[in-house]
């Protein structure tokens, strides 16, 4: 448990200005390595998106209520995360028809670090059963991966918190409502915090059922990592219990999973269901590291909260977006009437929540990589054969 010390609302006062910085020594007069910026971006279709830039010693992140409280960026002494999606603008939602190009619609906006993909549905279009107002089966169209991040966000506030430890952590949080009369009324609160003095940060979202009735839902983080951390000297780290190709054309590539390609255009990607090995708490870890350029990022979470794993390899023409995507979920990338039959669809009762926790370490040191890998290859049973710790 962390005590708040304050509450500072980023909706009213000085933060209604289309510009205004928070600087941590104004608050904080002993810790004063932070800051908080609001932008309201202009032209073009990011026209009126809100962003707020969190800043915490050489951790920057950036995030956008506007977009569902996305990651649109974060950066770490001066590198880059993020890819570099061919969408140079945060659009705004307002712009963005999910049922274009036949459900495909979500990749117009599609530009952010980390993407939420939920809640009522998350995964490849198609066609899924629900009940309408009649009480009857009827078929609706699922677009690709959701509505959540298209949805604006609001009551963005910073919490300034501290632990037991006396330990000071940043909090930028808020709520976004993804409800339908006669239909799913599911409310997602966002936190993202930080540590200050550290370079981790924290996706913390409770995902809550406010209808009398039970409702599914599902969440998958989309995290998006490009050029430096991504080259063909990259690899990917984990412990691997079980993978599988998402399709052929993934499976083509199942002897090379854990790497990746230079720049490569026309790459059709490449997608893998994995299951990870955890420790007794469920705790587990992945890694990316480019050794060559002393450049890694490992995401931690729990497998009870998100037990499925998704590696989407794009390794395409920086024009058309080389990326890679890290992805922890509910479920995997396959549309909701598939995973209800795997069972990977959890159903919230009335009332029910479900909390889900990624954090994310960036690194850029030998020793910092090398302890890291470490931790995970540690993941893997001691009767398992090394080869599965990839």
């Amino acid at each position: 448990m962390r005590e708040v010390l304050h509450t500072i609302s980023l909706e009213d006062g000085d933060f209604l200005k289309k510009d205004h910085t928070l600087e941590g020594r104004s608050v904080l007069p002993d810790n004063a390595n932070w800051s908080v910026t609001k932008r309201t971006l202009c032209g073009g279709r990011q026209e009126g998106v809100i962003c707020f830039d969190l800043i915490n010693g050489p951790l920057r992140i950036t995030v956008s209520p506007t977009r569902g409280f996305g990651i649109i960026s974060a950066s770490y002494n001066g590198v880059e995360l993020a890819w570099k999606s061919p969408i140079k603008e945060v659009v705004n939602p307002a712009y963005i028809n999910l049922e274009s190009r036949g459900g495909l619609g979500w990749l117009e906006g599609f530009s952010e670090w980390m993407c939420r993909c939920g809640l009522e549905w998350s995964g490849h279009p198609g066609m899924d059963e629900y009940i309408d107002n009649t009480g009857k089966k009827e078929q609706m169209q699922l677009t690709l991966h959701g509505k959540v991040a298209n949805i604006p966000g609001k009551n963005t506030m910073l919490r300034i918190e501290r632990d037991t430890r006396g330990q000071i952590f940043l909090v930028i949080a808020g709520l976004v409502e993804e409800r339908v009369f006669h239909g799913p009324k599911l409310d997602l609160q966002a936190e993202i915090h930080t540590e200050l003095g550290t370079h981790t940060f924290t996706i913390q979202d409770t995902v809550t059922n406010k209808s009398s009735q039970p409702q599914e839902m599902q969440m998958l983080y989309h995290c998006n990592f490009g050029d430096p951390l991504l080259s063909e000297n990259t690899k990917f780290i984990a412990a691997i219990k079980k993978a599988d190709p998402f399709n052929s054309r993934a499976a083509e590539g199942m002897h090379t999973m854990t790497g990746f390609e230079p720049p490569t255009p026309g790459f059709i990607e490449q997608v893998y269901n994995i299951h990870l090995h955890a420790d007794a708490n469920g705790k587990t870890a992945v890694m990316l590291a480019n050794e060559h350029a002393k450049q890694a990022v490992s995401m931690d979470f729990s497998i009870n909260e998100l037990p499925c794993f998704t590696l989407w390899k794009n390794t395409d023409a920086p024009e058309d977006g080389y990326v890679t995507g890290l992805e922890p979920g509910t479920s995997f990338a396959s549309n909701r009437s598939k995973q209800r039959k795997e069972g990977l669809v959890p159903v919230l009762a009335a009332g029910e929540s479900r909390t889900m926790n990624v954090s994310i370490t960036p690194m850029d040191t030998v020793e910092q990589i090398e302890a890291t890998k470490e931790r995970i290859h540690a993941l893997v049973p001691v009767d398992k054969p090394a080869s599965q710790a990839l």
